[in-house]
């Protein structure tokens, strides 16, 4: 059963410089840095609060809200010396740890959930495998171990070498998103999901991206079919199975990447374009999808190339006079051809903004509002949830199909994440 103990709560913040798009998504973590830390302190759950932050503007913006301030300087930045710096410095049992990416939909109950132990040797993460946010118990032992130099490999690093439990939080959309890249607060945008500081900047700056809205549209029409595409979880695919009317045509590939390193990483999308030219490729699609979701961090570390942060950035908004990476062009004017809405993303878009992308489709389609004897519908007919699979193999084109409601969740916060020191896009 689980239990309280004493545990302090840290945000890490890197400073994502480059360019005017970085720092449109550096405002962003900002904003969300210091929600995270007035929700976990308003929680009353956590003995302290503190900012770890080589930005001056958030050393600033933090001196009046979080308990600590901390700076880092991001020219020898290593995560794992960072965390075990935290540690030493800490009479708590337990470490709470956000990156400023992480949690933007979560509420100060569901934070406060994390300061609650079921083992004395546990780590409690959004993913064990790639970590974005987490908590752990026994925290004197991680100062032994050799730590990652960023945060996606501290929770398999606890639980291999240190012999941890480990656990995952529950993966709701509202904790799976994770801010990473501009679509991501157009995603928030859409889905006017968030609270606080954070979508006062997102309405203020937040692009507006017309390719996918078209494609997210898609997700409330029986009659449509949608590729999605790269390093998305199984949960994501559950989630769409589950929540949208139209049929997914879904690749999952490479998943772990970030954590685990990009070299080598082989991508059956990217042998696939490399095969017959980004134009082309697309066009083979035509009549056999109607919007595509892809993972292009993925299909750049399928060439081998390293795209600058800002040129990511730029190719998700179809900004090509900005692109000088010759594959990057050449694959977003082919996106931007295509005869259907492609969206170009990183990891954080096709899996939290993709979900976020799939609630804001129904809200303005008029559907999914209102909950009916346990139906969430998308028109007058309703099937109970036990006979949804069987009337999916019967749809006709055009006909209405209900959609269940997402039932509560008893323990924890969801999947969020986030990177401390850069985007992992």
């Amino acid at each position: 059963m689980a239990k309280h103990v004493q545990t302090d709560f840290v945000v890490f913040h890197g400073e994502l410089t480059g360019g005017p798009l970085c720092g449109l998504v550096d405002g962003a973590r900002r904003a969300n840095a210091l929600d995270l830390v007035e929700r976990a302190a308003g929680s009353g759950a956590f003995s302290s609060t503190t900012v770890y932050t080589d930005s001056d503007a958030l050393a600033k913006q933090a001196a009046g809200v979080a308990g600590k301030v901390v700076r880092t300087y991001s020219h020898d930045f290593h995560f794992g010396k960072a965390i075990s710096d935290v540690v030493s410095a800490s009479s708590a049992q337990r470490i709470c740890y956000f990156g400023s990416g992480a949690g933007a939909l979560l509420s100060a109950d569901e934070i406060a959930r994390l300061a609650s132990a079921e083992s004395d040797r546990e780590v409690v993460a959004n993913n064990l495998y790639s970590t974005d946010f987490c908590a752990f118990t026994r925290v004197e032992i991680i100062c032994d171990l050799a730590l990652p130099a960023t945060d996606n490999g501290l929770s398999r690093v606890l639980v291999e070498q240190g012999r941890f439990s480990g656990r995952e939080t529950d993966r709701r959309p509202a904790a799976v998103f994770d801010i990473d890249a501009p679509l991501d607060l157009s995603a928030l945008q859409l889905s006017a999901a968030a609270k606080g500081r954070l979508p006062e900047y997102v309405e203020r700056h937040a692009p507006t991206v017309p390719h996918i809205e078209a494609a997210m549209h898609h997700f409330t029409n029986r009659d449509s079919e949608v590729m999605v595409a790269g390093r998305v979880s199984a949960d994501t695919h559950l989630y769409l199975d589950r929540e949208t009317a139209c049929r997914v045509r879904f690749l999952a590939e490479e998943r772990g990447i970030a954590a685990a390193g990009a070299q080598g990483a082989r991508s059956i999308v990217g042998m696939w374009i490399a095969h017959q030219g980004p134009a082309q490729a697309f066009g083979t699609l035509k009549g056999r999808t109607h919007a595509a979701f892809i993972d292009s961090r993925l299909l750049f570390a399928h060439e081998k190339i390293e795209v600058p942060m800002e040129e990511r950035f730029a190719a998700d908004l179809y900004l090509a006079k900005r692109l000088e990476t010759p594959y990057v062009r050449a694959l977003v004017q082919a996106a931007g051809a295509a005869p259907f809405p492609v969206v170009l993303g990183s990891h954080s878009l096709l899996n939290g903004g993709i979900m976020l992308l799939c609630e804001a489709a129904w809200r303005e389609a008029g559907q999914g509002a209102a909950d009916v004897r346990g139906l969430r519908t998308a028109g007058p007919k309703s099937v109970p949830p036990q006979c949804k699979e069987a009337a999916a193999d019967d749809r006709t084109p055009g006909e209405q199909v209900p959609r269940p409601v997402r039932g509560g969740h008893a323990s924890g916060p969801g999947r969020g994440g986030s990177k401390a020191r850069r985007s992992r896009d």
